[in-house]
């Protein structure tokens, strides 16, 4: 199931949101733009209470539904304020989903002319697109279950200037942000194209080869920062190099089988290559947690606010005055991430099913 959250001043299938200036564009547009039509996966239309109290509501709800989210949610899409600004789209997200997302703001078109993608990488350079930390809802359903997530909202060059301020009004944002609302249209269309298209495609637009390069390219940060104190210590980062390596080949040869399911039109395979996709993400979800933060599972990406890769072994790094068990702490939490991506390469095998 699908599921889409927005932090706006509406009322949802799930509960009414804390109050807010931002027009209610997003969920109410989409779902009621659905009436009639039956999806090929549920899609659930969220909003929630608390966000600002520590995320509250969507915490609670995710630990109540862990079971049904963990066997049977596909990903979470997340608009919490949808206009900050008026320069361009701000996309992060689970590596799943950057082929995905980037297919869909090639679809739409923005305020400035161009498509949306043409605005991020005349902005950028590139067509950029971050990790999740853990300042909004999205946070429990990725770093505790697993769910592919993503996050999106139009930014400006500066941080939205009346942010949690009495002068965060719906006035001022009409005023000077989106007069014509036309970039909270564009967020509204860009979350329709990347719903419709996990709610409704046979074969879900996961692409399992962007999560191999994200995890090179997070162990060549963490090698950069951390890897001759580490190695002075004795803890290797081989044996994640290696497996790093092997679920690049694996994803490369998963790519080549779910193409040949798609020419042949078999369901069945469909269905579980379906499966095995959604399952990457959750292979990297430890059920002890992380040291010190048990709420936070997620052993590649997590948070302090900002996201952080291999988080486990990063934040007993980042401790000074370590002891000698504090490097066993750090030998254990690379084991955990050796084992994590070991255990994500076999579920994209052939075999896995």
């Amino acid at each position: 199931m699908p599921i889409t959250n927005t932090n706006t001043n509406t009322i949802s299938i799930i509960t009414i949101t804390t109050p807010s200036p931002q027009p209610p564009s997003s969920p109410i547009h989409i779902s009621s733009s659905f009436e009639g039509w039956r999806p090929r996966r549920t899609i659930k239309f969220c909003s929630w209470g608390a966000e600002e109290a520590g995320l509250i509501g969507s915490t609670e709800w995710v630990e109540e539904n862990e079971r049904a989210l963990s066997t049977k949610a596909v990903a979470y899409i997340n608009v919490d304020v949808a206009v900050f600004g008026n320069l361009t789209l701000e996309l992060a997200g689970s590596p799943l989903l950057k082929t995905p997302i980037a297919e869909s703001v090639k679809q739409v078109n923005d305020p400035h002319g161009g498509s949306v993608y043409d605005q991020i990488v005349k902005e950028y350079k590139t067509f950029d697109y971050g990790t999740l930390g853990s300042n909004s809802d999205y946070a429990s359903f990725y770093q505790f279950v697993g769910v592919p997530s993503l996050c999106m909202y139009y930014t400006g060059e500066e941080l939205y200037p009346v942010y949690h301020t009495v002068h965060d009004t719906y006035k001022w944002l009409q005023g000077l942000i989106d007069p014509k609302f036309e970039y909270h249209l564009t967020t509204t269309k860009v979350a329709s194209k990347i719903l419709l298209s996990t709610a409704d495609s046979l074969v879900l637009p996961l692409d399992v080869t962007e999560y191999g390069k994200s995890l090179d390219s997070s162990l060549k940060a963490l090698k950069k920062e951390y890897g001759a104190e580490l190695l002075k210590n004795n803890v290797s980062l081989e044996y994640i190099e290696d497996a790093i390596k092997k679920f690049r080949n694996e994803a490369t040869k998963f790519q080549a089988e779910k193409g040949k399911a798609i020419d042949e039109k078999d369901d069945i395979k469909l269905r579980a290559l379906n499966d095995r996709m959604v399952n990457v993400e959750k292979a990297f979800i430890t059920a002890p947690g992380l040291p010190n933060q048990p709420i936070i599972r997620h052993v590649i990406f997590a948070v302090n606010y900002a996201s952080v890769n291999f988080p486990g072994i990063r934040d007993l790094v980042f401790k000074q005055n370590k002891t000698d068990q504090d490097w066993l702490d750090i030998k254990k939490q690379a084991s955990i991430v050796f084992k994590a991506i070991s255990e994500a390469t076999d579920t994209l095998k052939a075999d896995a099913n």
